[in-house]
């Protein structure tokens, strides 16, 4: 790209829809002048048997100015693009142009939204209830204290609207690095239980278990045990929040592809969750989202929406 650019030149290449966006915004924040660059979306499982996104990526280089628009087309037969990408600053937006009224929405490096709790140990840590006897992964019962235990809803959970949980999780810390020596005095049967699968647990791969208490868990912290929550699936293409309740007096946990905001009241929780099912929410934070992403609906975009400042676009629009 730095090589080619003002020669009468034109790139075409199929990549990763990934790789193609990574191009833009190297072309915006190097300034590389080109223009009429495109993204031409096909079917790589049917043409290449791979499961990936991809696209046909071009970009003409016999320019000696910098446009880093780029047009989306769901086919090589499309006439006109679906989705127009573009630049506000170093930011790349979806539907460039049609984002009118969101430029109020901006939050100020609010820090709000958590993922949750990261184990990296399903079998061992995450119990299913039948007939009111818990079994672990290997389909062992399991007969343990209810003190650590939580109910648990998961990505899949979140994503279809399945609120009421079907599983239960161990959770054995309330903030990261906490001691978890304790446990075998409040829960003796829970320790045992841990103890008996801490040679799988200790082979975690993950570098930010080294060097940490036995059956550590992440993403645990004071915001895991408010009562009231929102979530999204981090992982599903499409954005659906879920108000989630208290469930026999226990707050519900979330698994480390959830992304959730937490609250003490089910009023503040119940007026937040109105305002992101507003219209202006969606039409924010679809300008945000790139659906080919692994992860498209992270927390560094949903902290970009500002919910107090949403309140107000919402109420001026209604006084309108």
């Amino acid at each position: 790209l730095q090589y080619i650019q003002n020669k009468n030149a034109y790139i075409a290449c199929r990549i990763k829809t990934s790789v193609a966006m990574k191009r833009i915004k190297y072309i915006n924040k190097h300034k590389i002048n080109c223009s009429n660059i495109n993204m031409v979306n096909f079917d790589a499982k049917k043409d290449f048997n791979v499961s990936v996104d991809a696209c046909l990526f071009t970009c003409n280089f016999a320019s000696d100015s910098a446009d880093t628009r780029c047009n989306v087309y769901k086919s090589l037969y499309s006439l006109t693009p679906v989705n127009t990408l573009g630049f506000r600053g170093n930011i790349l937006l979806n539907n460039v142009g049609t984002e009118t009224g969101i430029d109020g929405l901006y939050s100020n490096n609010q820090k709000l939204w958590r993922s949750g709790v990261k184990h990296d140990c399903s079998k061992v840590m995450e119990l299913t209830a039948i007939y009111s006897r818990l079994y672990n992964g290997y389909n062992e019962e399991v007969d343990i204290e209810d003190y650590y235990l939580y109910p648990l809803l998961k990505s899949s959970d979140i994503a279809n609207g399945r609120i009421y949980p079907e599983k239960m999780v161990i959770v054995p810390q309330s903030r990261i690095g906490e001691d978890t020596l304790q446990i075998k005095n409040t829960a003796p049967k829970t320790w045992d239980y841990l103890c008996n699968y801490k040679d799988i647990l200790d082979k975690r791969k993950s570098v930010i278990y080294k060097n940490k208490p036995p059956f550590s868990i992440f993403g645990i912290g004071e915001y895991s045990f408010a009562i009231w929550k929102i979530a999204i699936s981090s992982l599903y293409k499409r954005i659906g929040f879920q108000l989630i309740g208290p469930i026999n007096g226990k707050p519900v946990m979330l698994d480390d592809t959830v992304n959730f905001l937490s609250f003490d009241s089910r009023e503040e929780a119940e007026e937040a969750y109105s305002l992101l099912k507003s219209n202006p929410a969606a039409d924010f934070l679809s300008t945000h989202i790139f659906w080919d992403s692994k992860r498209p609906i992270t927390i560094r975009i949903l902290n970009k929406l500002d919910l107090n400042k949403l309140k107000s676009f919402d109420t001026l629009c209604l006084c309108r």
